[in-house]
């Protein structure tokens, strides 16, 4: 059961948590999920070089979030809607309650709310509260941690900021 275990956390970091007690800190979940997805990133713009690409497009019909240059795409990546901070004052909404949030974006995400749930953290589970930048960070590195994701990205708009998570990433060729 050890080992299952171990190979489970190597591929799928997420799947130890489901196994941890109800009774976890939200805190210390909150700084392992954050230290997890610096790792991720910083793995992701060495090996995909995220920082340089000019443009960026997200396909809502496919999940498909492309880097590109010079209207030449270079990197792909499959994403996922964790949610957004809009508004003043600043508000969160997780994607699983946002109707304009296209499904097939939004819907994976329930599984954060259930971790949520599951663990007591109001955060993953109350649809909308007052919120910052840094809490779309900190909800974005929950969901990657959860999701065993392989970076994120904000995205801003015109009364605030999208938080996407990528659940699979790769250059074009």
């Amino acid at each position: 059961m050890l080992v299952v275990l171990f190979v489970a956390a190597l591929h799928y970091p997420g799947a130890l948590y489901a196994k941890k007690p109800a009774d976890m800190d939200w805190a210390e979940f909150a700084s392992e999920a954050t230290a997890y997805l610096s790792k991720q990133q910083d793995t992701a713009k060495r090996e995909f070089d995220l920082e340089s690409w000019e443009q960026y497009s997200l396909d809502p019909e496919t999940g498909t979030f492309t880097f590109s240059r010079k209207g030449k795409p270079g990197v792909v990546a499959h994403a996922l809607v964790v949610g957004s901070i809009t508004g003043k004052p600043r508000t969160w909404l997780w994607s699983w309650a946002d109707l304009s949030a296209p499904e097939s974006l939004s819907k994976p995400i329930l599984r954060v709310q259930k971790f949520g749930k599951d663990h007591g953290f109001k955060k993953l589970t109350d649809p909308t509260w007052p919120g910052k930048k840094t809490d779309g960070w900190e909800m974005a590195a929950a969901a990657a941690l959860i999701l065993s994701a392989k970076g994120a990205y904000r995205a801003p708009f015109e009364d605030g900021f999208i938080f996407l998570i990528f659940t699979d990433i790769h250059r074009v060729k």
